[in-house]
């Protein structure tokens, strides 16, 4: 899970984090946090964020536009900070999960969280078919998504199945601390991968996927750091 925290002011950016550290160590949740300090850096990032707290009022930028314009390409759960109670009516327009009122209170923060992540988790399950049987496909279980005409293939253990998504909207909804796309056609679940060469993957079920040249130096950066945080959390 990676969250996203924009705020301007530095001592309410660390409370934030502080608190979303202490939550993730309590409910022992593998989480990667990002911290902004302006819409400006939010943006120019262009990664995709499980859940994102943004500030309204980020001094000449406004995290309701910034948040709008996200939108238009990820998936998020977008929980708003504000001092300013009548901001909280504009909230369908970037359909806000939850909306926090500083100074922010403990309880109301967790229990956004705990939401927010329940419902992480109920997102990420798919109805696959293949050959007209229809079978529910947990993340987890996935090995790899390649990309089709209209929709996405998903290969699991027991076979491979359609579902009605394109390979970037796949890209949008996986765990990116668990899934990498090396190639345009492809997204693969790092636990199934049993070894890399200089352009290829090898997973475990014996199948290869080919690495991008262009990705290659960034997937094995990302790789090695999936194999330390999986020594480090053994999850």
């Amino acid at each position: 899970m990676i969250i996203a925290v924009c705020e301007d002011e530095k001592i309410f950016l660390q409370i934030i984090r502080n608190k979303i550290l202490d939550y993730v160590r309590q409910k022992d949740i593998d989480a990667e946090i990002k911290l902004f300090l302006s819409g400006a850096a939010f943006t120019k990032c262009e990664e995709h964020f499980d859940i994102v707290f943004m500030d309204i009022n980020l001094g000449k930028e406004n995290g309701m536009d910034i948040i709008s314009a996200y939108r238009k390409n990820h998936k998020s759960i977008n929980i708003i900070l504000t001092s300013h109670t009548e901001e909280i009516a504009n909230g369908y327009k970037v359909r806000a999960f939850r909306f926090l009122s500083k100074p922010i209170q403990d309880q109301a923060f967790f229990e956004a969280l705990d939401e927010a992540v329940l419902l992480l988790g109920k997102s990420r399950r798919y109805i696959g078919w293949c050959d007209g049987e229809e079978k529910v496909i947990h993340e987890e279980e996935i090995i790899y998504v390649e990309a089709g005409d209209k929709y996405s293939g998903i290969r699991i253990s027991e076979g491979f199945y359609r579902v009605k998504y394109t390979i970037t909207e796949m890209k949008q909804q996986l765990d990116t601390l668990d899934f990498y796309m090396p190639h345009r056609s492809y997204i693969v679940n790092m636990n199934y991968i049993d070894k890399i060469e200089e352009e290829k993957i090898y997973l475990i079920n014996r199948e290869k996927i080919k690495i991008s040249r262009l990705k290659k130096k960034d997937f094995r950066m990302k790789f090695f750091d999936f194999i330390r945080r999986k020594s480090v959390y053994g999850n």
